[in-house]
């Protein structure tokens, strides 16, 4: 991701509207990925073939970039390329200009994509153990909920792409929309708990139809409290990283340290959901 941000910023254009634009494509193909590989390849072809495809499709990637490289702009022209990063903020001038400062922008850039991380991916282990609980089969029930998280992040990021551009305070953007997250998620978490009444019961006689048992009510499910949460988690990420950007020759790096918070948090938060959190507090809690 980083080095293509690199690659497509060469391109001219504005930065915002690059970023979400690419990690749209890029959650876009995470999610037919993994809808194709739990419901179609793996049943049609097997573990090894289903393999051997994703490997040939990065193989003829890998050779379409090749034979494309001599029509990128060189880096140097570039270098100069500087990107305003967030626009003046109201306030007492000695607060304003330390929290305007290039290197607190970025800083709320990092804390923002381990936030959104650690987050989601907190969430996917916490909606697994629930979902294991009301539904049966659970090869289906991952697929299912892993690519509609993606989903979720791909409109998040189609989102973004299209408004990113015009926040006028791409900052506060940021802490809202992380607010905005835990809001979903906590309504989710309580829908979750309440699942029976709402969504089980209900719908006794239909369920009875072993497609709607195994896909329709997981399928309900999930759109109701895994995508909302999603969506905004696929807006925060390109936007930090656009706060963090400050050159088009620099994006890349700019890119992977947002990169290596949002993984570092994302790695921190399973860990923690799945040995402590659930074993100290229950799914309930």
């Amino acid at each position: 991701y980083p080095l293509i941000s690199q690659i497509i910023a060469r391109g001219g254009g504005s930065v915002a509207g690059t970023l979400g634009r690419l990690y749209a494509a890029d959650t876009l193909g995470s999610t037919l990925g993994g809808l194709l590989t739990g419901y179609v390849l793996l049943g049609a072809l097997g573990q090894r073939a289903t393999l051997a495809v994703a490997v040939t499709l990065n193989v003829v990637l890998a050779i379409w970039l090749v034979l494309l490289r001599r029509q990128e702009v060189p880096a140097d022209d570039l270098a100069d390329d500087t990107i305003a990063v967030t626009a003046p903020r109201p306030g007492k001038k000695g607060d304003r200009d330390a929290a305007d400062h290039p290197a607190a922008i970025r800083r709320v850039a990092f804390m923002g994509a381990a936030t959104s991380g650690f987050a989601m991916l907190a969430l996917q282990i916490l909606w697994m153990r629930a979902f294991r609980i009301y539904f049966t089969n659970t090869s289906y029930t991952f697929a299912l909920v892993s690519s509609l998280v993606i989903l979720g992040v791909f409109v998040g990021s189609l989102l973004y792409a299209r408004r990113g551009a015009g926040l006028a305070d791409p900052r506060g953007a940021l802490v809202r929309t992380l607010a905005v997250l835990a809001a979903l998620a906590t309504a989710g978490l309580w829908l979750l708990v309440r699942l029976p009444q709402t969504l089980m019961l209900p719908f006794q006689e239909q369920l009875a139809d072993p497609g709607l048992r195994v896909l329709g009510v997981p399928l309900a499910t999930s759109l109701l409290i895994v995508v909302p949460p999603a969506v905004c988690s696929g807006f925060a990420l390109p936007l930090a990283c656009r706060l963090a950007a400050t050159r088009r020759g620099a994006l890349a790096g700019d890119m992977g340290r947002v990169l290596l918070a949002n993984t570092l948090g994302a790695t921190v938060g399973p860990v923690l959901a799945a040995f402590v959190l659930l074993p100290w507090l229950g799914v309930a809690r």
